[in-house]
C-alpha cells in the first residue's frame, strides 16, 4: 500500500523553531543519529529519456507519474550501499520499488543487465532482485540515461507515537549536470536551488495528529507540488545549461514554488 507524501516550502528562518516545537513528539531517525550531525547527505542520479518525458509529465500535472533514479548516501565510497529506485506517485500517493547494491556494481549490472550477480538481500528491501528486475525493464524498454543529479542534506525524524509518520527537512537543496556512476559522491558543480528555503516532507498512511497541524497551520504552510528533479533541470536551463543525452526543447514556463 501505498503512503501519503505531503510537501512545504519553509524558510530556512523557521527551521530552528520548527525543531523546538516538535521536540516533545519525535526523535531522530536512527541513521540520522549515527552520523553524529543530525542528518545525512542524499545523493540521487535522476534517468530519463531522449525526450525527458518524465520532466514534462511533470510539469503537464500527469497525476500517475514514475522517476527512475539511482541513490546513495554521504560521500559514497566505493563499498557503501546505493539503491536502484523507482518512485510511482499517483497524485498525493507515493510508493517505491527500491534494490540495494554496492556502488561499485552499478554500471556492471546496467551494462550487463545481471541483477541476480549484483544486487544482493538487505537494506530493509523486500524481494530487491525482483525490484532491480523492474528498474532494468524501464531502463531498457524506454531507453533511459542520466539527466541531472540532486543532492542534500536532510534531518529526518519519525513520530515517537507511530513511527509510520516521517517527517523530514530537506536543506540545501542542489543539482548538477556531472552525471556519471563516478560523480554521485561529489558535488561538483551543484547550483543550489532553492536559496534560503528548505523542503518539509510529511510520509504518512494516517491523517496528521493535531500537533502537526497546528504547526503547519501556524507557519502558515501549505502544500505544494515540489519536485527536486524538475527544479533541479530548471535551475540549470535557466543558467542557460543545456541537459546531455536529451533533446533540447523549448523551456516551458514553469509555475514557481510558492516563497510567500
Amino acid at each position: 500500500m501505498g503512503r501519503l507524501e505531503y510537501k512545504y516550502l519553509v524558510s530556512n528562518d523557521h527551521l530552528e523553531n520548527l525543531r523546538e516545537y516538535m521536540a516533545p513528539y519525535v526523535s531522530l531517525d536512527p541513521y540520522a543519529a549515527r552520523t553524529g550531525h543530525g542528518e545525512y547527505t542524499v545523493r540521487s542520479i535522476y534517468y530519463d529519456n531522449i525526450n525527458l518525458d518524465a520532466y514534462f509529465n511533470k510539469l503537464a500535472g500527469i497525476k500517475v507519474r514514475k522517476k527512475f533514479r539511482v541513490r546513495g548516501y554521504n560521500t559514497v565510497p566505493t563499498d557503501a550501499s546505493v539503491f536502484l529506485e523507482i518512485k510511482r506517485k499517483n497524485v498525493s500517493t507515493i510508493s517505491k520499488n527500491r534494490a540495494p547494491m554496492l556502488y561499485s556494481d552499478v554500471l556492471p549490472l546496467l551494462r550487463t543487465g545481471d541483477f541476480k550477480k549484483y544486487v544482493y538481500n538487505g537494506n530493509g528491501a523486500t524481494n530487491p532482485q525482483e525490484q532491480a528486475r523492474r528498474f532494468l525493464f524501464y531502463y531498457l524498454q524506454r531507453d533511459l540515461r542520466p539527466a541531472i543529479k540532486v543532492c542534500y542534506e536532510r534531518e529526518p525524524y519519525v513520530y515517537k507515537f507511530n513511527r509510520s509518520l516521517r517527517i523530514t527537512c530537506d536543506k540545501n537543496v542542489r543539482s548538477s549536470l556531472d552525471t556519471t556512476m563516478q560523480d554521485l559522491g561529489s558535488d561538483h558543480g551543484c547550483v543550489e536551488i532553492l536559496p534560503g528555503y528548505f523542503i518539509l516532507e510529511v510520509k504518512t498512511y494516517k491523517p496528521y495528529p493535531s500537533w502537526l497541524q497546528y504547526l503547519i497551520a501556524d507557519l502558515q504552510l501549505q502544500h505544494q507540488a515540489l519536485s527536486k528533479y524538475t527544479m533541479g533541470i530548471d535551475v540549470q536551463r535557466k543558467l542557460g545549461r543545456g541537459i546531455r543525452n536529451v533533446k533540447h526543447r523549448a523551456v516551458r514556463t514553469v509555475k514557481q514554488p510558492r516563497t510567500d
